[in-house]
């Protein structure tokens, strides 16, 4: 288990957090990621601002010694439709799935 510093979480809370990341929360501000226990669920309106987002996350963390695991990332889309450009950490891509359990 990971147990993220305070100086640690900052970092990564500053890789996911953007003028256009994240979904409209109010009117005058955006909720860009959700956390739980040791898991950062970054959101986003697009799936090129949601590997944008991965992409920050996966170079803040490597500062500080940490990895983003493509096997236990998963992305599932809300809403929208077609065919779904892949959202990668490092080279490989991550699943899609329809929900979490």
């Amino acid at each position: 288990m990971l147990n993220i510093n305070t100086f640690t979480f900052n970092r990564l809370h500053n890789a996911v957090n953007g003028p256009n990341m994240g979904i409209k929360w109010t009117d005058s501000s955006r909720l860009t990621y959700l956390d739980f226990a040791d898991d950062l669920s970054p959101l986003a309106e697009t799936r090129d601002i949601l590997q944008e987002m991965t992409t920050n996350l996966e170079t803040e963390a490597e500062k500080v010694g940490l990895t983003v695991s493509a096997e236990k990332t998963k992305v599932m889309q809300i809403s929208g439709g077609g065919a779904p450009n892949p959202i990668t950490v490092g080279l490989q891509n991550v699943d899609d799935v329809e929900r979490f359990t």
